[in-house]
């Protein structure tokens, strides 16, 4: 009895030491970023399951490129032409980039001015084109992985990462998806960390899909990536009549011309990128434009972006739209328009400054719903506007037909969102709702609490309203930043100040978000490879906030750690 109790005690020792280590072993692997209130994980080797835009690679094979290379590109000192490197490239290769500006003559006269990648990688094994850490690899033209006149096998699993793409002069020859400073044809296609900019009667980044059938495989609308990337000043120079027909994007995530299937293939990320300064030319250019000219448009993930001064909108013609996230943005000085469509899909923790949400077009509940269609969140966000705060309109058919006649679903949630005001002083609510036969007009200003009994009896089965649990507060006093540290480069963080309060500067304390760092330079977006506006610790960093504008965005670097 004696012997048995004393294995018995073995064991349970063997069980709260093993418990504990796994205990440890979560707390190494996780931490809780509190500026984003979300886990991150820190080991970049691995995939992350619940970050699945985290992709491993471990290179099989790692070359040199230099713009004037002619060596095989083993060492830095032989570098390899871009040319070579992309005509001899296999799964696993990492080709890094050295400084200069690289002028793309791969594909031919009959798409001048496009680096095409067009070598096939794989999922577990892709191929890399990476700036050399610190050096500033420019692309004069554009770059196009994958081709709609190559097969569909071209291209896929190609990364593009810390490149700077850029043409102002309009080098390229544009053809369809060769309309774009980055074209997203293929499988896997992966954008990280790259700066995309004046890109003249272009878009900055084209993400496109494609149908069933015409060959291509379930997994076309799959495995899209684009993380960390600046974006701005795309699109410039687009005359009027091109304007009233296809006007340029900072973003362009198109769907098919046919079907999209979107709920299949799965989600397409956009995840941390600094969107900004949509052209001005024609007025109808958006930061972000996610559509189909006759598909459904589903898949598109928008995650902790920084999107201002232009407009984001989820399929203003055409098809509904299904299973999208928009989740942690900060979008300022913007126009948040879901089409007039039905939609489905999640809108849940993001932050609007002068900005308003208008969704044109909900799925009601009626029985002509398809069974597939989830339920609509909103919930959780924060809004400031001295317009209006949002605007609704149920619809019960594909076609929007019906529009405002039926009720909300019961199971949609509309709740938790904080409103208040952009410029004004006193707290107001605004808002707008179109369903079950009842219009309540955006027109004026009302109090939450009357609009809570204003929205009673507009959802099925239910006595309750809109925004139950939301709260009315005024214009903030001080400053806000939000800080986005960069899961494929731990030294790399972006900082989004907005002053509230027309302060000449403010001082943070960054050493939590940082712990690593002793030493950090912040740069201008507009030019992380020249001077720091800045160089301090973390601990105590003083940043002058930019003239007359509200918001300032930053490159933030660790000097030292």
């Amino acid at each position: 009895m004696k012997r048995e109790s004393g294995i018995i005690h073995i064991i349970f020792i063997l069980l709260f030491v093993t418990s504990i280590i796994c205990v440890i072993a979560l707390g190494i692997i996780f931490y809780r970023d509190y500026a984003r209130n979300e886990l991150i994980s820190t080991p970049l080797a691995q995939n992350s399951v619940s970050k699945p835009w985290v992709r491993s690679f471990s290179p099989l094979r790692t070359f040199y490129v230099s713009p004037s290379g002619t060596g095989a590109g083993h060492t830095m000192a032989d570098p390899m032409s871009l040319r070579s490197a992309v005509v001899n490239s296999m799964p696993g290769d990492l080709y890094y980039l050295l400084e200069g500006e690289y002028v793309p003559d791969v594909a031919g006269e009959s798409m001048r001015g496009t680096l095409l990648l067009s070598g096939v990688g794989t999922e577990e094994n892709p191929i890399v084109y990476r700036a050399f850490p610190g050096h500033r690899a420019v692309i004069m033209g554009n770059v196009s992985i994958g081709s709609s006149a190559l097969s569909e096998e071209s291209g896929k699993y190609n990364w593009v990462w810390g490149l700077e793409i850029t043409d102002p002069q309009n080098s390229v020859d544009v053809g369809r998806e060769q309309g774009s400073g980055l074209v997203m044809f293929s499988e896997g296609s992966t954008a990280i960390n790259n700066i995309i900019h004046d890109q003249a009667l272009k878009n900055g980044i084209g993400a496109w899909g494609n149908p069933l059938g015409n060959g291509y495989d379930t997994g076309t609308l799959r495995n899209h990536v684009v993380y960390g990337n600046i974006v701005y000043r795309n699109g410039l120079g687009t005359n009027t009549s091109q304007c009233n027909s296809a006007p340029n994007h900072n973003v362009y995530g198109h769907h098919s011309y046919a079907d999209d299937n979107g709920i299949t293939y799965g989600y397409r990320y956009f995840v941390d990128n600094i969107i900004f300064d949509a052209a001005e030319d024609c007025g109808k250019s958006k930061n972000i434009l996610m559509r189909s000219s006759a598909g459904e448009v589903s898949g598109f993930y928008l995650d902790g972006n920084v999107i201002f001064n232009g407009g984001v909108a989820a399929n203003p013609e055409g098809r509904p739209s299904y299973n999208m996230k928009f989740q942690s943005n900060w979008l300022v000085d913007s126009h948040f328009l879901i089409g007039g469509r039905p939609f489905q899909g999640e809108i849940i923790g993001n932050t609007l400054i002068n900005t308003v949400l208008e969704i044109q077009s909900l799925w009601g509940n009626e029985p002509s719903i398809p069974r597939t269609v989830g339920n609509t969140v909103v919930r959780n966000n924060k809004i400031y506007s001295d317009t209006y705060t949002y605007q609704i309109i149920t619809a019960i058919k594909s076609d929007a037909s019906s529009s405002g006649q039926a009720p909300i679903r019961s199971s949609d949630v509309w709740d938790y969102n904080v409103y208040g005001p952009f410029a004004l002083n006193e707290p107001h609510f605004r808002a707008g709702v179109i369903a079950n036969g009842r219009t309540l007009n955006s027109g004026h200003t009302q109090s939450l609490e009357a609009f809570r009994q204003a929205t009673r009896g507009i959802r099925f089965s239910s006595p309750e309203g809109l925004d139950a649990s939301s709260s009315v507060v005024g214009k903030p006093a001080s400053v806000d930043y939000k800080l986005i540290r960069n899961v494929y480069d731990q030294d790399l963080s972006y900082l989004v100040v907005y002053n509230w309060s027309s302060q000449a500067s403010v001082t943070l304390n960054l050493q939590r978000e940082l712990p690593s760092a002793r030493r950090v330079g912040v740069y201008s977006v507009h030019d992380m490879f020249g001077s720091p506006v800045v160089a301090a610790s973390p601990r105590n960093i003083t940043i002058p906030l930019e003239g007359d504008s509200a918001y300032s965005i930053y490159v933030v670097r660790s000097i030292s750690k």
